[in-house]
């Protein structure tokens, strides 16, 4: 039998799935939680919740946000998210 997921273990990973990779989000629900979480758990999920993440490795934004990360402090403007031309 799988393991079940509590309502606030869902709620977590439905807020933070923009914010942070799914071996991320494993490592501080294994931490949350007091048991050990896989990431591809963690990714099986996400994707049943129906969050779709963008394709690249490290890459935390789902499908249909169009919010820029801000990669590094000394980062070129266009990529901080600046719009102005």
């Amino acid at each position: 039998m799988g393991k079940r997921w509590s309502q606030e273990e869902i709620t977590f990973v439905q807020d933070n799935a923009h914010k942070f990779t799914d071996r991320e989000l494993a490592r501080q629900l294994t931490d949350f939680s007091g048991r050990e979480i896989s990431f591809s758990y963690v990714r099986k999920l996400r994707q049943r919740l129906g969050l779709r993440k963008k394709p690249g490795r490290g890459v935390c934004l789902l499908e249909g946000d169009e919010s820029v990360v801000v990669i590094s402090e000394d980062a070129p403007p266009w990529e901080e998210g600046s719009n102005e031309s």
